[in-house]
């Protein structure tokens, strides 16, 4: 389902309903609109709506990164150890530095309002469509329909209790003066809202879609999902039945026979291969001539990789070099040379200075102004030499992969204390794909509780650089205040001095604030450490 095949129907949708709605996406759908008899009639109207919901997840503030100042999600990596945002009027190193303000825009409000656009549109569809009649969807057709709605105001829902932790829970469309009276749910009444969501959108979704319908929502989808939210809970609001339900979550998505690992890392994350089979769940884009309706994450900037995420130091060096060694065990490393035998995802992930990373152009230097930690992220980049525009880009945006499944299947058993040697293959999976050696070759086998974890988070971090799980992932192992610290190590390229300041301040620095404006306008409370 690429964003060209819709752009009509996002068309019609955006002006027949998104221009008469305020900016208060909290709000809902005005009742003059969607709600009315006049759409809900045909099996059109239903395919307009449902392609809204998809499109809403190719906002500039979730997914989409156009224009280099589109903060989208992926930027709260720099929430953490991983990375720095180079354009510092972004603000998203300011939670970090102990500067973020409840007014901050790009890193607070505008993701808050696009994720509560796209659950508007999600609850818009589920809410109505029951209305159109059997004679153009079958019932089973309407629960389908409502199933990907419900993926999608699930996936929505996990953004916001994984930034900001009590939410407003809405579930219908409302009105001006509802929105107004709006209060914030627990995280854990939203947690319990998500699990209902994808358990039934599971029992209901096929295994997979073929043809122009790749990409919409799986029964593998819903239980990949379901698996990361449980985890999440379990380590971070302590939920503590939440850890068989992700093993079992995940254990789905294993045995459905759906989904292996592709065999390529360094290519995997090409325009090629975006339909391989490792891929659960993504955001589908198309490039755009026009340069509005494709994805900014991918291209190159003046022929050097984007600046807005640099990979800080400490990430660089956690990946291992070829002989699973840490680099200050192994005698591979070299550190005039660093690139040289090292992890094949480092070099799939790091662009480092001096690479030639782009044929025909100059390498890559790490000295102009904003260049701060001397690496650029690989991951994503379209490679070669055509020059993509801004908003140009046709690559797919990976929500979950099938390693992440594997690797959240690993740490559910470690968590449960089984050390056997089912978490051993699963793990073995992940780095025998790029031809790294197997746990029992170098750390061995017998290991503890303790010994697998620490080897499961350090292969979740590595294997997963930059796609938008290591706040969530850092938040939930309550190891912020450490992530931190090894921020703070880090030192600038060009100097002797850190990169960025950082302070650690508790529960700032773990939940973000509330938006100001939703404050001065709602009934709800700000988030006690804001």
């Amino acid at each position: 389902m690429k964003k060209t095949k819709y752009n009509f129907l996002c068309l019609v949708l955006f002006t027949t309903i998104l221009s008469n709605c305020s900016d208060d996406y909290i709000t809902v759908i005005p009742e003059d609109s969607l709600t009315s008899g006049s759409l809900w009639q045909t099996k059109n109207d239903a395919d307009l709506v449902l392609t809204g919901c998809y499109n809403g997840l190719q906002q500039d503030y979730l997914y989409a990164e156009r224009n280099q100042n589109d903060a989208a999600l992926r930027e709260r990596e720099c929430f953490t150890d991983n990375s720095m945002n180079g354009y510092l009027y972004q603000r998203f190193n300011n939670i970090k530095n102990g500067t973020l303000t409840t007014a901050d825009e790009i890193p607070i409000s505008r993701p808050w309002n696009a994720l509560y656009n796209a659950i508007r549109r999600a609850n818009d569809l589920i809410t109505n469509i029951d209305q159109i009649p059997d004679t153009e969807l079958s019932q089973e057709q309407k629960e389908i329909y409502s199933a990907q709605a419900k993926v999608i105001r699930a996936l929505m829902y996990y953004e916001l209790t994984t930034g900001w932790d009590d939410v407003p829970l809405i579930l219908t469309p409302i009105t001006s003066a509802e929105a107004k009276a709006m209060v914030k749910n627990t995280a854990l009444e939203v947690y319990n809202q998500i699990v209902l969501d994808l358990e039934d959108a599971a029992n209901v979704l096929p295994d997979s879609w073929g043809g122009d319908e790749y990409g919409k929502m799986t029964k593998g989808a819903a239980n990949a999902l379901l698996s990361r939210v449980h985890l999440f809970f379990y380590g971070y609001h302590g939920v503590s039945d939440a850890l068989q339900k992700a093993a079992d979550a995940s254990n789905e998505v294993i045995n459905s026979g759906q989904y292996s690992l592709f065999n390529d890392y360094g290519s995997l994350f090409t325009v090629a291969n975006e339909t391989s089979p490792e891929i659960i769940m993504s955001v589908r884009f198309t490039a755009d001539i026009g340069g509005t309706n494709g994805e900014g994450f991918s291209h190159s900037f003046n022929g050097m990789p984007q600046n807005n995420n640099q990979p800080l130091p400490n990430l660089v060096n956690d990946y291992y070099c070829t002989d699973g060694l840490p680099i200050n065990e192994s005698p591979l490393y070299d550190a005039n040379n660093e690139e040289e035998n090292r992890d094949p995802r480092w070099d799939a992930s790091i662009v480092y200075n001096g690479e030639k990373w782009l044929e025909n152009r100059n390498p890559f230097n790490a000295r102009p102004a904003g260049r701060r930690t001397g690496y650029a992220i690989d991951k994503y980049i379209i490679n070669n030499n055509a020059d993509i525009q801004a908003n140009n880009g046709g690559q797919d945006w990976y929500l979950i992969r099938y390693a992440d499944v594997l690797l959240m299947r690993a740490e559910a058993l470690i968590e449960q204390g089984n050390t056997g040697t089912e978490v051993y293959d699963l793990i073995n999976q992940v780095r025998q794909r790029v031809n790294m050696p197997i746990i029992e070759d170098v750390e061995g086998s017998g290991l503890s509780q303790t010994e697998l974890r620490d080897i499961v988070r350090h292969e979740r971090r590595v294997e997963l650089a930059f796609e938008g799980t290591r706040f969530s992932d850092v938040k939930r192992w309550n190891i912020m205040e450490q992530a931190y610290l090894d921020s703070a190590d880090d030192q600038k390229f060009n100097g002797n001095s850190p990169i960025i300041p950082v302070v650690f301040q508790g529960q700032r620095s773990i939940v973000l604030p509330i938006p100001q404006t939703e404050i001065d306008k709602t009934n709800m409370t700000q988030n006690p450490a804001w």
